[in-house]
């Protein structure tokens, strides 16, 4: 489609894109709140507008932004997955579960937003569901490397010493020339020797890699 063709809204949501890439994020945002004033329904401004708001630190904005998106198509799943992001960000778990829950719900074979609400079940302590997600994940995406990784930890954390080493002997063959391949190798050693009853059941790991 020629530009001439384009709507008022769409050609300032392209405008506001240019900018974002260019670094300008105020430009960016000052042509997304244009593309929505021209068309207040205008899906792709509304959710770049709030990315950019989230991306620069303005958080409260953002999700004021994604909650606008979220009022205007309830059954959206990519603004309900962002406005999960933001919460996460801000540290309102219990919104961004909700959320990212949500979206699950609404779009089931998208693997993004059940690896999200994975994490943050990881993030919070809730392991079980944590595992329940990110299992998930890892079967229906067997090459996703964070995802054997996650389940690594939580197994770990959960003092299934064998379920953790198998998730690392997965990483070390989907990226065996990864930058951590040297703390899988060594945390598979340190669990082939671990007794049984030495499994810190409540170990607090730093999500994403036993160091």
């Amino acid at each position: 489609m020629g530009s001439s063709n384009l709507s008022s809204a769409d050609r300032h949501y392209n405008a506001g894109v240019l900018h974002y890439r260019a670094g300008r994020a105020q430009d960016a945002l000052r042509s997304f709140d244009e593309a929505i004033a021209a068309e207040s329904g205008h899906r792709p401004a509304r959710l770049a507008r709030g990315r950019v708001l989230a991306r620069v630190g303005r958080l409260d904005e953002a999700i004021a932004a994604f909650k606008a998106a979220v009022a205007e198509r309830p059954t959206d799943p990519e603004a309900l997955n962002d406005l999960g992001n933001a919460y996460r960000e801000r540290r309102e778990a219990e919104g961004a579960l909700w959320c990212y829950r949500t979206a699950v719900r609404l779009a089931p074979e998208n693997l993004t937003y059940l690896y999200n609400l994975g994490r943050t079940y990881l993030e919070v302590g809730r392991y079980p569901e944590a595992v329940e997600s990110l299992a998930q994940v890892a079967e229906r995406s067997p090459g996703d490397v964070e995802a054997h990784q996650d389940l690594a930890d939580l197994y770990y954390l959960l003092g299934d010493r064998t379920r953790a080493r198998d998730q690392l002997v997965s990483c070390l063959d989907l990226a065996p020339a990864s930058a951590v391949a040297p703390q899988w190798r060594a945390r598979i050693r340190h669990l082939e020797r671990e007794e049984p009853d030495r499994v810190p059941r409540g170990a607090d790991l730093p999500p994403g890699g036993m160091e």
